[in-house]
């Protein structure tokens, strides 16, 4: 009968490179936001929407993405949560500049700003069925190989702003085209057909 030391030794690396490999596939998972960004909020679980609140003026919402992350300490969640606000602003500006666009005004005024910002920490399911315990090589019980984190953060948030459409270019006003133009550049996955960008 052969001896079982030779397939406990090979097991053992096998085990540990599967758990590297998935844990890989997680991160970067993680590591890029969704493309497009700017999509309606109904076709994707992030997005824009309006709604008009007089002639030419409108509120305007924009959700992020949802930002998951094993970075569950307060300074990392103030960090992403303010960069992910940023991300929001920027693209309810971007969905302010169209709506005056498309009227016809080539200015608008962001009168107001509300943000919103939701972070929770949670077990993570799939490294603790996965790699969290110990394996059974046929003949012996062996400790887990991988000691992965169990915990994760996910961070939801969404900007609203309220604007107004200006018919001139004046100061304190938004230049809509150049407000375009900006955000554009910023981000190369704004509109179909861009480049995924990695999170900050």
């Amino acid at each position: 009968m052969p001896s079982m030391t030779p397939v406990r030794k090979r097991m053992i690396p096998l085990v540990r490179i599967a758990a590297v490999a998935a844990l890989a596939l997680l991160a970067s998972a993680c590591s890029t936001v969704p493309r497009p960004l700017y999509v309606p909020l109904g076709t994707a679980s992030y997005g824009y929407t309006e709604r008009p609140t007089g002639d030419v003026s409108y509120d305007v919402v924009y959700r992020a993405p949802l930002y998951s992350t094993f970075a569950y300490g307060r300074a990392s969640r103030d960090r992403i949560s303010e960069e992910q606000l940023a991300m929001a602003h920027d693209m309810a500006l971007f969905r302010a500049a169209d709506l005056a666009l498309g009227r016809g005004m080539p200015a608008f005024r962001e009168l107001r700003r509300d943000n919103d910002v939701h972070a929770d920490v949670e077990d993570d399911p799939f490294y603790d069925s996965a790699f969290n315990r110990p394996f059974y090589d046929g003949r012996f019980y062996h400790p887990a190989p991988y000691v992965s984190p169990q915990r994760r953060t996910l961070i939801d948030t969404s900007v609203k702003i309220e604007i107004r459409l200006e018919p001139r270019i004046e100061n304190g006003a938004y230049d809509a085209n150049e407000v375009r133009r900006k955000i554009l550049a910023a981000y190369p996955n704004v509109l179909p057909g861009g480049g995924a960008v990695g999170n900050p």
